[in-house]
């Protein structure tokens, strides 16, 4: 169940399809992360949806289908010819596959671990009403204007935009401002907390917080 900052129930879990990249690096905290949530909740995501087998997805086959689909994005096109436009119909593709499916489950939420997700499924999410859950796992040092332009799109197509911890969050809001001013969608940015055993930190009063309960 999902509860507000005042610790009662807000609203029964919507149904939740969760797109997971996952990168060639073993150093995967934030996958570890997502798999202990799903593992930790009293609920299953109706479908996740990754682009290769791993020891992550042997896991994730217990709470739910899993379904492999290639997913483009991680990397920069090395050229910017054939490689690139490729690349650009390969996301309209999964765009339109993950539209499709959504629509086959009865229009669940869609959780996006990384940018990628979003990048391949998040706007196939929007065109079919279905909200966009984008879980932001760090902060990016480089503020040049290709990356702060790719950000504020990645805030305009989530529905919301979740962060690990309230100082990311301000330091998003911050990095993402123009000239001080809140970029649009700022209202969409919230934090949640990994899942951990410690007692979470208490809300500052009129604060947006998302928590899921085991």
């Amino acid at each position: 169940m999902i509860v507000d900052e005042r610790g009662q129930e807000a609203a029964a879990v919507p149904p939740v399809v969760i797109a997971a990249w996952q990168t060639p690096a073993r150093s995967n905290g934030g996958l570890e992360s997502l798999t202990a949530l799903l593992e930790s909740c009293d609920f299953s995501p109706r479908l996740v949806v990754t682009n290769r087998s791993s020891r992550f997805t042997e896991r994730w086959q217990q709470r739910a289908p899993v379904e492999i689909r290639p997913m483009v994005g991680g990397d920069r096109p090395k050229s910017r010819g054939r490689r690139y436009v490729a690349e650009i119909c390969a996301l309209v593709r999964n765009n339109a596959w993950m539209a499709t499916r959504l629509r086959e489950t009865n229009h669940p939420v869609l959780h996006c671990n990384d940018e990628v997700a979003l990048l391949n499924f998040g706007l196939g999410a929007r065109l079919v009403g279905c909200p966009v859950f984008f879980h932001v796992r760090d902060t990016r040092g480089d503020r040049n204007l290709y990356r702060l332009l790719r950000w504020k799109a990645f805030l305009g197509l989530s529905t919301a935009f979740v962060t690990l911890s309230r100082e990311m969050s301000d330091w998003w809001l911050r990095c993402l401002s123009i000239a001080g001013k809140p970029p649009a969608g700022a209202s969409k940015v919230c934090h949640l907390y990994s899942v951990a055993p410690e007692i979470l930190p208490a809300p500052r009063k009129n604060e947006r917080e998302l928590r899921l309960t085991p």
